[in-house]
């Protein structure tokens, strides 16, 4: 099974099939299974929160490995790992994961294992997204809280401005008037 995904806008063909595994064992000397097998096995229960705790186990080195394992199967041409990697400014695992799990699913696990976990997948597709909105949001709040304090003229109006609780009010005013 084969996809192209986009990394730092460059196009990268990845590859799964079992000669990826002889490829990522002759650059790591590890056997990848044992490396990804946990998660997978909490991703049958639909469990995020025991597939995140197992993804935490896994070193960050081994996703990057195995990802660039995926590449080199797709195109001999691609350097070392090293070289590889330092070709990116950009490495966004959270678009790039999706994509790998779905191509190892395709090649080494059953069509059941597979319907089970694309639930899981789909479900934490979403939870990103929806992390990624509540961050926009939060960002966009403080960068116009900001634009309020350094636009304000006078004491009245930044205490105005920030007078949505009374904390953040007593706050400002002992800040104003040097008692903190």
């Amino acid at each position: 099974m084969e996809k192209t995904i986009i990394i730092d806008d460059k196009p990268v063909r990845l590859r799964a099939t079992a000669s990826f595994l002889k490829i990522y064992n002759a650059q790591t000397g590890k056997d990848f299974i044992p490396t990804i097998m946990p998660i997978f096995d909490k991703m049958i229960d639909s469990s995020i929160s025991d597939a995140i705790h197992n993804i935490k186990g896994v070193q960050l080195i081994d996703v990057f490995n195995l990802i660039w394992a995926l590449a080199k199967n797709a195109d001999k041409d691609i350097p070392d790992p090293d070289t590889w990697l330092d070709s990116f400014e950009n490495f966004p695992l959270d678009e790039i994961m999706p994509v790998v799990f779905e191509l190892l699913l395709g090649t080494f696990f059953s069509v059941n294992f597979q319907k089970k976990t694309k639930i899981w997948m789909q479900n934490t597709k979403e939870k990103i997204l929806s992390l990624r909105q509540d961050l926009s949001q939060v960002a966009s709040q403080g960068i116009s809280l900001l634009k309020t304090l350094t636009d304000s003229q006078s004491d009245n109006s930044l205490i105005s401005s920030l007078s949505k609780t009374t904390n953040t009010q007593e706050m400002v005013k002992k800040q104003k008037f040097g008692e903190v």
